[in-house]
Formats: structure tokens, C-alpha cells, sequence
């Protein structure tokens, strides 16, 4: 399963980190209730495991899931993964609510 956050195809959401890959790329951590996916946190990181571990437990007081969905770029450099965080936060600050609610979308792979 994979998720498009804005123009970008994250795989999972995943539940369980240890579904994760030890590489780099962006991170999105969600959150998940009544059947809908809210962005909580978008970011990069050079291990998505390792810093989504310490990133997720600071939303383990959220009702609901706090699920994972990687974007992983082992070859990318530190400014290539910031530009992409950039580039999908400012698609979300351009956009309506009705439109925001299209930029985060499950899809079957």
C-alpha cells in the first residue's frame, strides 16, 4: 500500500517501525481516526527508523493510530530531502481546506 502526501508516493502507512527501511528519505507521521488521515509531522531524516522511533512516541497521546509512511531517497543529499519537506508543506499551505483534504490520498499499488 502506498499514500501520495501532495505530489510524493510514500510507501506504507505502517503501524509497526520495525516495517521500516534503515535509509533515508522523508517521514510522514499521521494520524488515523474515523477512517481519515490527518498530517501531524513531515520531515527527513538520514535512518527513517531510527528517527521516526523517537519521533512518534511524542504523538502516543493522540486518540486514534499514529501510523508511519516513508518516502525513501538513499541517494539523496540533506538539501535535496529538505526541498522536497519544502516543496510538500507549501502545496499544503496553498490549498483550501476542500483542497488540502485531496493532497493526502491512500492508493493500492
Amino acid at each position: 500500500m502506498t499514500i501520495l502526501i501532495g505530489r510524493h508516493e510514500f510507501e506504507g502507512p505502517f503501524q509497526n517501525l520495525a516495517e521500516l527501511e534503515d535509509t533515508r528519505g522523508l517521514y510522514a507521521i499521521l494520524h488515523f481516526e474515523k477512517e481519515e488521515y490527518n498530517l501531524i509531522h513531515l520531515g527527513h531524516a538520514q535512518n527513517i527508523r531510527e528517527q521516526t522511533e523517537l519521533s512518534r512516541s511524542s504523538y502516543s497521546s493522540l486518540p486514534g493510530n499514529i501510523l508511519i509512511a516513508a518516502c525513501y531517497t538513499p541517494k539523496s543529499s540533506l538539501w535535496e530531502r529538505e526541498k522536497m519537506v519544502a516543496d510538500i508543506i507549501a502545496e499544503f499551505d496553498d490549498c483550501s481546506a476542500d483542497e488540502c483534504d485531496n493532497l493526502l490520498t491512500q492508493i493500492a499499488v
